[in-house]
């Protein structure tokens, strides 16, 4: 697949450019200069230049996580406008799908001991990071309503690696947030639909939410339509 990746200067979307450049063809973005292969730097405004860098994509992996050195507005504007103008140039140029990354921090504002699922309504708080993701996932939401494209929305715990514990019940091992993306790439929502899958957000013929975390003890969240619908497969932590 030709794969772009976006928001590239923060570690999760350049780990997935690395570990998927293995197998597939990569170009990445962001707003700063980022030393790595086929980059192109871009403010993904609505012009030529954001144009040219979805053309030919087969896929795209855009980043929702804020980048924590924007001040806020320019936060807000990241994950609006230009979560706009990436869409926009990706639907006039017949791109097929888009990986949207949001997180589960969306979700956490329920009591701990409620089975929150993808079918629950997001409860923001007024942070930044939080409108941020929210606002992402809005922008993404009404393309695929307007049938211009599909989203795979994956509201993502907080990430660790290697050997670490878990940094609370909801935490997601980097290996297993790299899988659930993979998947995402690859999960058909039109054939699920017409062989009578039930995928979360029934009422969006091109979208796709799923709750990713690594199965912890008293997990904060379910990933059962992951695991179900996508077959994700997270890590066993004890």
């Amino acid at each position: 697949m030709r794969i772009l990746i976006t928001g590239v200067s923060m570690p999760f979307p350049m780990e997935l450019v690395q570990r998927l450049g293995v197998e597939h063809d990569v170009r990445c973005t962001d707003r700063n200069d980022v030393q790595a292969e086929d980059f192109v730097r871009s403010e993904l405004g609505h012009d030529d230049t954001t144009s040219a860098l979805v053309h030919g994509m087969d896929a795209i992996v855009h980043c929702g996580m804020p980048d924590p050195t924007l001040t806020s507005q320019k936060q807000l504007d990241s994950a609006t406008r230009q979560t706009y103008n990436l869409l926009f140039a990706a639907s006039e140029a017949t791109v097929p799908r888009v990986v949207f990354l949001s997180s589960l921090v969306l979700m956490n504002q329920y009591e701990a001991d409620f089975l929150v699922t993808e079918t629950w309504k997001p409860r923001p708080t007024t942070e930044i990071d939080q409108l941020s993701y929210h606002l992402g996932e809005f922008t993404c939401k009404e393309f695929v309503r307007e049938n211009r494209l599909t989203a795979i929305c994956l509201r993502l715990g907080e990430l660790y690696r290697g050997e670490d514990e878990p940094p609370n019940i909801w935490g997601l091992h980097l290996d297993d947030a790299v899988q659930a993306v993979e998947l995402a790439l690859i999960w058909d929502v039109a054939r699920e639909r017409t062989s009578g899958g039930r995928p979360p957000a029934p009422n969006a013929q091109g979208w796709g939410l799923f709750h990713i975390q690594s199965s912890i003890h008293r997990a904060r969240f379910p990933t059962r339509s992951a695991q179900g619908l996508m077959d994700f497969k997270p890590r066993q932590i004890h």
